[in-house]
């Protein structure tokens, strides 16, 4: 089963330390070049970590690339430009990374757990003090 294109971007912002990335959109591309469709934009990366962060995507560009049909394009975002251009992805920029934390705090259901079923669960509420 090939993976789906939100799959592909969030398996690059794990390959890349949890930062924000997204495909560009169509309408926010500048110009006509070959590629657009399979370039992914990536929020809040200081110059200095460019060269790191694409050498933590290489062992699993080529999959990427046959996947999506082509060469994959990359363009970063300093953290200035991205509040400065993109204020929505700045907000989001650490959910990735958040995200992961929450899910190394959950653990599976273990056989030989009761089960609880939601009715059964009493209700409360937080009273302001």
């Amino acid at each position: 089963m090939r993976p789906t294109p939100d799959e592909i971007v969030r398996r690059i912002s794990v390959l890349l330390g949890g930062k924000s990335v997204r495909w560009t959109p169509a309408a926010q591309a500048v110009g006509d070049y070959d590629g657009r469709d399979r370039t992914v934009e990536v929020f809040e990366v200081e110059a200095r970590e460019q060269r790191p962060l694409l050498r933590r995507l290489r062992p699993e560009r080529k999959r990427i690339e046959d996947v999506i049909g082509g060469p994959l394009i990359v363009l970063f975002h300093t953290p200035a430009e991205t509040r400065r251009l993109f204020p929505e992805m700045s907000s989001r920029a650490r959910y990735p990374a958040l995200a992961q934390k929450i899910a190394s705090w959950t653990r599976p259901a273990h056989e030989g757990d009761r089960s609880v079923e939601p009715q059964d669960v009493e209700r409360f509420t937080i009273e302001a003090a």
